[in-house]
């Protein structure tokens, strides 16, 4: 066995296999106190990834002491192998559903959720609310660290002494980790891995399963045997609402963190009874039409979008990460340059006049997470997160070639790319983490090829994590949208007047405006002062000197893409424009460009590839 699986740690004897994935293994074993226990490896593709998993195992270690999840009793780093291990202890035994003996090491297998469903069928409505309180309290403690498990389902689900813990901690990690995982079909939400609301969306998917005894793929329906149970008028109904709100494919719509979806649960302890539908229905007319009579319509917009589709299909390509400063215009191309552990470092180009696409990888390729097209160069430019180090690409991806750079090595060093045609320089905004209590700034010195520190003058916007940076006149002012934060910088602080709080931060949705010529911040949107909903992205249109926030739809929504105008005007919100020609509804927004020739907004999405005029009204 140790010749095919690598990097067992020294003092280990491995019994046999209990499973096997791509890159995984987990082995019945014997640890070097003579005790037996579940022993796993992930091994991955480059040391620098190793690092990144091995960065959170400390803190995991701590956390999974509590209840709800799977004890991290030991783990290490076999760096020759490439290899990360766990002991973990022995779950409850599938064929006994007891304790794991020695006795039984030939037939051990461990006991899941998946399991124990199939030999007990769906679970009542008390044991959901208790098992799914337990498992949503260990989920909020991972994310109130700054974790997420990003894989939960029942087949992660295990039981250790009679009870449910989150157990395979291969995909957990914490936000803005550059090591993908693609998750479980059907335990994904439609927007994707990068919030806390994605466990919260398959923990409620996986809880559907348990309670209904249906695939996660027919949600929300309700087989008949649920609602005529005895306690559906009491709990189950309370049940029911709140899995529809943490398992909806709509972001606005779900919990927006663990923590609210355990507090619900427990809530449903109480039993409460339904309102009657007629005075509920009464109480809402009533409501609505005092709402509806105080509406009035006031500050017409001055301009319009019209649609009007370009490309014959969508737009969509895996590892694409092209923007607006990675645009050729001369060659009317946009480029991206990204890493990922699936294919290494992937260039890829889009012809904007024949809708063609090439790519071209490199397995070895540095983690590059940001990159620009020079001004100066005409190549692309990719900066490494940490390192800083930088690789230039030739604008054909014929070839990849390294810049001797002085390393930074800060774990800080992760934010947004901008270019200072005063300076001539090459700048990076900097925070790190869940939260990003710090925005640092530095710029790339091509003569003693150094990252150096830059001094912002002024007062600093308030913490947030990879706020929305794009470009504004001539490049000379710069925007930073949105993030998260609060006024202390400190997590877990309530500030009153602020809302979207979760226990953890605030959206705070404020615009501020960077001129490089003074280095100075200025506040143009107060926090909170304008909420857009399904924000997509946001560019400067030179044409009518204003900022243009694109917003889109979700799964299963009327709403068509909007576009809303912001003119300069401090503390004043956009406002949106009315749109005609091909209406859309718009989930995603790959890249976001201004012609320059005609203005027209590019508007690349999975519905296809869109020009939009915005005229006057």
């Amino acid at each position: 066995m140790n010749a095919i699986v690598p990097g067992i740690p020294a003092g280990y004897r491995v019994v046999r296999p209990l499973s096997e994935r791509a890159g995984s293994w987990v082995q019945l074993a014997i640890n070097p106190a003579g005790g037996w226990c579940a022993l796993k490896l992930q091994q991955v593709a480059h040391l620098e990834s190793l690092d990144e998993l091995a960065a959170t195992r400390g803190q995991l270690q701590r956390l999974s002491s509590g209840e709800g999840l799977m004890p991290l009793l030991a783990w290490g780093v076999e760096a020759e192998a490439r290899v990360l291990w766990e002991e973990l202890p022995l779950a409850d035994n599938l064929l006994a559903e007891g304790r794991f003996v020695p006795e039984q090491s030939d037939t051990y297998t461990p006991l899941s959720l998946v399991a124990w469903l199939s030999e007990h069928g769906p679970a009542s409505t008390a044991q959901v609310i208790e098992w799914g309180s337990r498992l949503a309290e260990a989920v909020a403690r991972l994310h109130e660290a700054g974790l997420f498990h990003r894989d939960v389902k029942p087949a992660n689900i295990l039981f250790l002494r009679g009870l449910p813990v989150l157990a395979d901690y291969g995909s957990v990690g914490c936000a803005g980790s550059s090591i993908e995982f693609p998750g479980t079909e059907g335990y994904v939400p439609p927007d994707g891995l990068g919030s806390p609301a994605l466990d919260v969306f398959a923990l409620g998917r996986t809880l559907y399963e348990l309670w209904t005894g249906r695939n996660r793929f027919h949600f929300p329906s309700l087989p008949p045997a649920v609602t005529r149970r005895a306690d559906w008028d009491t709990h189950g109904w309370q049940l029911n609402e709140i899995l529809l709100h943490a398992a909806d494919g709509r972001p606005s719509h779900r919990y927006g963190t663990a923590r609210q979806l355990h507090a619900a649960l427990l809530g449903t302890t109480q039993g409460r009874r339904r309102i009657s539908r007629r005075a509920f229905l009464g109480a809402a007319g009533a409501g609505a039409g005092l709402v509806g009579a105080a509406y009035i319509w006031r500050n017409r917009p001055s301009h319009r979008a019209v649609w009007r589709r370009l490309s014959p299909g969508g737009f969509g390509y895996e590892d694409w990460a092209g923007h607006e400063l990675s645009c050729d215009w001369a060659q009317r191309k946009v480029h991206s340059l990204k890493f990922s552990p699936r294919v290494g470092l992937s260039w890829q180009s889009h012809d904007l006049r024949t809708w063609s696409h090439e790519a071209r990888n490199w397995p070895q390729g540095q983690q590059i997470h940001q990159h620009f097209k020079h001004p100066d160069t005409d190549d692309l430019w990719g900066v490494a997160d940490r390192s800083g180090q930088i690789v230039r690409v030739v604008s054909d991806g014929s070839q990849i070639n390294p810049l001797s750079v002085t390393p930074v090595d800060d774990i800080r060093f992760t934010g947004p790319l901008y270019w200072s045609p005063l300076s001539r320089r090459l700048g990076k905004f900097n925070s790190y983490g869940d939260f990003g209590v710090e925005l640092t700034q530095r710029e790339f010195n091509p003569d003693n090829h150094a990252w150096q520190s830059v001094a912002a003058v002024g007062p600093q916007p308030w913490p947030r994590l990879k706020g929305l940076l794009f470009p504004g006149r001539e490049r000379k002012t710069w925007f930073l949208f949105g993030g998260l934060g609060n006024s202390s910088g400190r997590q877990g602080d309530k500030v009153k007047g602020l809302s979207g709080y979760d226990g953890h931060f605030y959206t705070l949705d404020d615009l501020w405006e960077l001129d490089l010529a003074t280095n100075r911040w200025r506040s143009q949107l107060p926090v909170q002062r304008w909420r857009p909903v399904n924000l997509k992205s946001a560019i400067y249109h030179a044409g009518l000197d204003a900022v243009l926030f694109l917003t889109g739809s979700e799964p299963g929504s009327s709403q068509t893409a909007g576009l809303h105008l912001w003119a300069g005007e401090p503390g004043v919100p956009p406002k949106l424009l009315p749109s005609s020609g091909d209406s859309i509804q718009l989930f995603r927004c790959w890249t976001l460009l201004v012609e320059p020739d005609t203005q027209d907004l590019i508007v690349f999405g999975d519905e296809g590839v869109f020009a939009v005029s915005i005229r006057p009204a």
